[in-house]
């Protein structure tokens, strides 16, 4: 049987997650961090291995005073290229 202790500690656990999952719902553009949530890998592997291989989403570059842009990508686009990966 569950103790007090336990019952707030899932219930944190189920919130954050809910929470993740409610920020992913939007329409806004997503950055390399929101992508490495939503497919469930690191950010530096989003942007080293996913973001450079020919069948992942073309990024948005967005301006930006570094002058290099700032890559944000459609959800969509994402959830789309998600949905392809899976195996049959």
């Amino acid at each position: 049987m569950l103790n007090k202790e336990d019952i707030q500690s899932l219930a944190e656990a189920v919130a954050e997650k809910l929470a993740i999952k409610l920020s992913m719902a939007d329409d806004r553009l997503w950055d390399a961090e929101d992508v490495a949530k939503y497919i469930g890998a690191a950010k530096r592997v989003v942007l080293a291995r996913y973001a450079t291989s020919g069948n992942f989403p073309a990024p948005i570059q967005l301006p930006s005073e570094g002058g290099r842009g700032r890559m944000r990508w459609k959800p969509s686009d994402i959830r789309a290229w998600a949905d392809r990966q899976k195996v049959a």
